[in-house]
């Protein structure tokens, strides 16, 4: 994916989905101050991994994004809605990055639906949808470069 802000232009998917499914955090939780763009998820995440540090939250989708190490590499979060979306286009539709049909979670919250239910997405059909928090739904982690 080509794109240039604030001193990176491309994003990167990891190879494999972290083994397991995971929860994005609890119901009670509401972050309020995630956004949808593409160059958001790495702040939504870091903006959520620390709320979740304060309530004592463990193993929840975006720190197990946010510890992701690879090739070298530490600086992996949980995609936006929209990153999470042009991963399912550029990637899926095209049979890239074996990913699986089920849900994927993103850093982004529904803020103007109710209990702002986060977003997640189909990779069996691209369709994007909410689900509660205690969900538990598959994670990739991407990186900027």
């Amino acid at each position: 994916m080509g794109f240039y802000l604030n001193g990176w232009r491309y994003l990167e998917a990891a190879p494999a989905d972290i083994p397991g499914v995971w929860q994005w955090g609890t119901e009670r939780r509401d972050v309020n101050s995630t956004t949808n763009g593409i160059g958001n998820g790495k702040r939504n995440t870091q903006i959520i991994v620390e709320l979740l540090k304060e309530a004592r939250e463990t193993m929840k989708a975006t720190q197990v994004a946010d510890a992701y190490e690879y090739n070298g590499f530490s600086d992996w979060f949980l995609p936006s809605k929209d990153e999470l979306n042009q991963m399912y286009i550029n990637l899926k539709v095209g049979g890239l990055g074996g990913f699986q049909s089920g849900s994927y979670w993103s850093s982004s919250e529904n803020t103007s639906f109710g209990l702002n239910p986060p977003f997640c997405q189909k990779f069996s059909n691209g369709e994007q949808s909410q689900a509660h928090k205690d969900t538990s739904l598959l994670v990739r982690p991407i990186r900027q470069f």
